[in-house]
């Protein structure tokens, strides 16, 4: 595959996420997880993948005072990665009062259920939800599916990175991979 193609892709699931922070003030910043890589050795530094800035996002939003709480999704394919969210958030000035961690989860659906149990035992109407924009049409599609009404704010645009010359025609492998992440993401 080729970055043109792959820029086409993403524009598609990314455009209509590309606007400014919401106003207002949330009861919570709901991130889902999917950022962290799995850490080998020194668990006080983050191992971020390409979707890191849903966290630093969260983080902000709290921090910035825009929502009240940060709820980390414990996705993970080692099920530690709520935890080892939580404390990267409190390392970085965000109160532990403030930090709430789901039950272990899987996958987007599973989130949904997540989120859709803390908003009903905390009785939050007002919810804003961090991924990646790429990912953001099929979260939210879950939540809806589940009956969650958030707020979607994305972070982590791809799109329109360098393919617009004529290297974008030239096939690579990353190209590859966010042609297969795109197509995905429509599944």
């Amino acid at each position: 595959a080729c970055p043109a193609v792959a820029n086409v892709l993403l524009w598609d699931l990314e455009s209509p996420y590309q606007r400014p922070l919401p106003t207002g003030k949330f009861q919570a910043v709901y991130v889902l997880g999917g950022y962290l890589e799995d850490w080998q050795g020194d668990e006080r530094e983050p191992q971020w993948n390409a979707s890191g800035d849903r966290l630093e996002l969260g983080m902000r939003m709290v921090l910035d005072g825009r929502a009240d709480v940060l709820v980390i999704s414990s996705g993970g394919l080692d099920g530690d990665h709520g935890a080892r969210s939580r404390l990267i958030a409190e390392q970085r000035g965000v109160p532990a009062e403030q930090v709430v961690v789901t039950d272990p989860v899987a996958n987007t659906a599973d989130e949904a259920a997540a989120i859709k149990d803390l908003m009903s035992e905390r009785n939050w109407t007002n919810v804003a939800l961090v991924t990646s924009a790429f990912h953001m049409r099929r979260a939210m599609f879950q939540m809806e599916t589940a009956g969650v009404k958030v707020t979607a704010v994305a972070t982590d645009f791809h799109a329109g990175s360098g393919s617009g010359s004529l290297l974008g025609l030239i096939p690579s492998g990353s190209a590859l991979s966010w042609t297969e992440i795109a197509l995905r993401e429509r599944l």
